[in-house]
């Protein structure tokens, strides 16, 4: 049985296609739609679009998307399943796969994606993110932070580590890994039991 997490969203995707070929039918050759028509979203799903919205596109890159836990996807997802228009990490874990994503033409500023599992079921994304300058890294932390506030609730900061904990399913760690030679960030989204 699917969660209602999970039958809202499919709810939701449902609207929006229906909505979009109803609104691309009737935009024919004389008819234009109007372009202030929206799909109207729940005030927490505005808020959190807004946040989106606001993010910059490197953080927008890492996140991927607001939908699901993140990057479209959701606890107990196969991993067999699991894809992404990304490069494949040179080392794969044993109970996941792993993607790079780089944001230049350089191997300085790139995210590993790390997508694990027990029994072949998604239960942890890590993100590595590797950036050139401190103060990029510091202004992604701030976006990230203030993004995930808005879609997880406040946190708790323990030295330099964000925790979010007060989803029922869902646990996030946020920790600035930056060292004097190595800017960088570690976000790792869990399953709660």
């Amino acid at each position: 049985m699917k969660s209602p997490k999970k039958q809202l969203i499919i709810l939701k995707i449902g609207i929006f296609a229906f909505l979009s070929i109803y609104l691309m039918s009737c935009s024919s050759s004389s008819e234009k739609v109007d372009s202030a028509t929206e799909i109207k979203l729940s005030p927490t799903d505005q808020k959190i679009k807004d946040a989106w919205d606001e993010l910059s596109p490197t953080s927008q890159k890492i996140l991927g998307s607001f939908v699901g836990i993140i990057r479209d996807k959701n606890w107990g997802d196969s991993i067999d399943k699991i894809s992404e228009n990304l490069e494949k990490s040179e080392s794969q874990p044993e109970n996941g796969i792993s993607y790079s994503l780089y944001f230049d033409d350089t191997d300085l500023n790139f995210v590993d994606i790390s997508y694990l599992g027990q029994s072949g079921k998604l239960n942890q994304i890590i993100f590595d993110v590797y950036l050139e300058e401190p103060s990029e890294v510091k202004k992604i932390k701030e976006e990230v932070a203030r993004f995930l506030t808005n879609q997880y609730g406040s946190f708790e900061q323990k030295d330099s580590e964000f925790i979010w904990d007060k989803n029922q399913k869902t646990r996030i760690k946020f920790t600035d890994m930056s060292t004097a030679k190595d800017p960088g960030l570690k976000l790792e989204f869990i399953e709660k039991p």
